[in-house]
């Protein structure tokens, strides 16, 4: 079975969330789909990975503004 990779699994740990909170009170009812579990639980998250599926992990992140030093790095 060919192994499948997801380059662009996102992970929103709690003390990050926690700290996000902090600066955008607002964020989690602008962005819904940062209310999945699976985001900030990782043990569950690994009991739904499928096998033949891994995942390189990466902090959520809400603007575009995070894109660019990425962006700089890759040049």
């Amino acid at each position: 079975m060919t192994t499948i990779i997801d380059v662009f699994a996102h992970v929103l740990p709690p003390h990050f969330k926690n700290q996000m909170l902090q600066i955008a009170p607002n964020a989690l009812e602008q962005n819904k789909w940062m209310e999945n579990p699976l985001l900030s639980d990782l043990e569950q998250r690994k009991k739904v990975l499928l096998t033949h599926h891994q995942e390189i992990l990466s902090i959520v992140n809400l603007t575009n503004q995070a894109a660019k030093p990425c962006r700089q790095a890759n040049h």
